[in-house]
């Protein structure tokens, strides 16, 4: 079951079809855009956290942050 988070004014998803991308809406989840994916060193997403600072990613590789509202990923630590 793909997680989706509220950051800001923006949802945020793990693709239901594609657990390696991320994807965004802006009109509360009518239309969703591509906003990360196909990256092999994040391995696929399984849930997401916003911690106020920057959001979290738990994945098949690990735990990744964002500061970047999800554009980008960083290692943290293997799970």
């Amino acid at each position: 079951m793909p997680s989706m988070i509220e950051c800001e004014d923006v949802l945020i998803r793990i693709n239901p079809n594609d657990a390696y991308r991320l994807d965004y809406s802006r009109n509360e989840g009518r239309t969703w855009m591509h906003l990360y994916g196909k990256n092999s060193s994040t391995g696929e997403f399984e849930d997401l956290f916003d911690n106020g600072k920057e959001l979290l990613a738990r994945t098949t590789k690990g735990l990744f942050y964002s500061h970047t509202r999800g554009r980008t990923w960083n290692f943290r630590s293997r799970n």
